[in-house]
């Protein structure tokens, strides 16, 4: 996935058989969310354990003025919060 620093993305990092990443994946890509997904690696595995989080997907969310959310797990309410950027954008068009 090729991107513009002020774009919209989101690259999550997966297990494979994971329930809650298949999820994630499929409600943000069915309303273009750009979503690049990772294999889950012993570094992001450390983070996530830093990070407190505990479930599989860990996700970085980059919003398009630059900032971005890590989140861990099926977390609707950050999944509704990049559908919404994702209509704004394309609203804009």
């Amino acid at each position: 996935m090729s991107h513009r620093d002020d774009a919209l993305r989101v690259v999550m990092w997966t297990k494979p058989g994971c329930a809650a990443c298949a999820r994630t994946e499929a409600l943000l890509t069915r309303h273009d969310v750009p979503v690049l997904e990772e294999n889950m690696t012993d570094e992001i595995l450390q983070f996530a354990a830093e990070m407190g989080f505990r479930e599989a997907p860990v996700v970085l969310g980059v919003r398009p003025d630059g900032t971005s959310t890590w989140w861990a797990g099926l977390d609707f309410t950050r999944i509704a919060e990049f559908i919404g950027l994702a209509r704004k954008e394309r609203d804009r068009v």
